[in-house]
């Protein structure tokens, strides 16, 4: 095979999906499939990417003791694999690591409720019960979710009934907030570094290749959502733990898995989670409150009330570069590719930007 056609090998797409099998053995399989295509690419570009290969396979062996360890109860174990594979990554460079850039929404359900700031912040510390598992949000920990859009924040909560969305846009202080990028997939890869059938960023392609056991690991779809525990969250719950130990970042952006990806959904669709950093008994973490603006909450419902011709004034002109590549379309009816910005989301989102945003105050 050419070593065009091992970099579009579907293998390569995420997310994954265990279809049944164990989490484990459903790992090992994929990375076997992985080290093949690796192995295979030849000429000069095979022989730069294999001096990453002791690099990539000890990546992989650590991915798969800490799995080892966790099922068998030793979490510490686990996490100190994790630790030594994220810590290999940085040191050879091989993470991406940057500032939190554009804006992000959040949104909270409830009828007839009229919520405030406060309401669409994190859960308060008083109220930490009720933190549940998710793919990066330790129980308990207090943790602030973000998407780079409407539509991703209401696919990430089973897309609720619209009526009763509190949604809010974020904003942060771009020059102190660090995050853990792992939200790049193949196919945004191979648009950047392959051009009429040619490798043209040998150097990016090789760094992506050479983390990719990492973001895979965190990249499998949750096949019973209904059970408490979740395999596919115990690999991400331990990169976010290292996080939480690293002062120099404050968070992660992943893509999400629950948007399928394909020319009728075309966009970003980046989550954002940031752990509190300082605790207290009630209210909420104050480095975080001083870190982040938002807007007042905003409902479809009484927005709809109160403008009920607002999108016939909305001009497509005002839209931003960054908004576009946050959604630009979306399918929500099976064969049918929507205008993002005609969709109530994308109208929403134009309000937001309207909305003047501040600090929370009395956290």
């Amino acid at each position: 095979m050419t070593n065009i056609s091992l970099i579009n090998s579907d293998i390569l797409n995420f997310p994954f999906s265990r279809n049944g099998d164990d989490y484990y053995s459903s790992i090992c399989r994929l990375f076997e499939q992985y080290l093949e295509i690796i192995n295979g690419f030849n000429d000069e570009f095979g022989s730069k990417i294999k001096i990453n290969l002791p690099i990539i396979e000890n990546e992989i062996k650590l991915i798969k003791e800490a799995l080892e360890f966790y099922l068998v109860g030793k979490t510490n174990h686990a996490y100190q694999k994790i630790n030594e594979c994220l810590e290999l990554l940085k040191s050879k460079n091989l993470l991406e690591i940057g500032d939190i850039n554009g804006d992000f929404y959040r949104i909270r359900t409830g009828s007839n409720i009229n919520y405030s700031k406060k309401d669409l912040f994190h859960i308060p510390f008083q109220m930490r019960e009720k933190v549940a598992t998710q793919r990066y949000s330790i129980p308990g920990l207090p943790c602030i979710y973000m998407a780079d859009s409407l539509y991703t924040a209401w696919e990430e909560m089973n897309r609720p009934d619209f009526n009763n969305i509190h949604v809010t846009r974020l904003s942060f202080n771009t020059k102190n907030t660090k995050l853990l990028f792992l939200n790049t997939t193949t196919q945004e890869i191979r648009n950047r570094c392959i051009v009429d059938d040619k490798i043209t960023k040998e150097n990016i392609l090789i760094k992506y290749l050479s983390y990719w056991p990492l973001l895979a690991s965190c990249s499998f779809v949750v096949y019973k959502r209904e059970e408490t525990f979740k395999p596919e969250y115990i690999l991400p719950q331990m990169v976010l733990q290292w996080v939480i130990e690293n002062d120099n970042i404050d968070g992660i952006q992943f893509k999400s898995n629950r948007i399928k990806y394909d020319v009728s959904n075309i966009g970003s669709f980046n989550n954002v989670a940031i752990p509190v950093v300082k605790n207290k008994e009630k209210g909420y973490c104050e480095i975080l409150s001083n870190k982040i603006e938002f807007t007042e909450p905003l409902s479809w419902s009484l927005l709809d009330i109160s403008e009920p011709n607002i999108k016939n004034f909305l001009n497509k002109e005002d839209i931003k570069v960054d908004d576009i590549r946050s959604a630009s379309y979306i399918e929500l009816i099976n064969g049918e590719k929507s205008d993002y910005f005609t969709t109530k989301f994308g109208i929403m989102e134009t309000k937001l930007k309207s909305m003047p945003i501040k600090k929370l105050t009395n956290a």
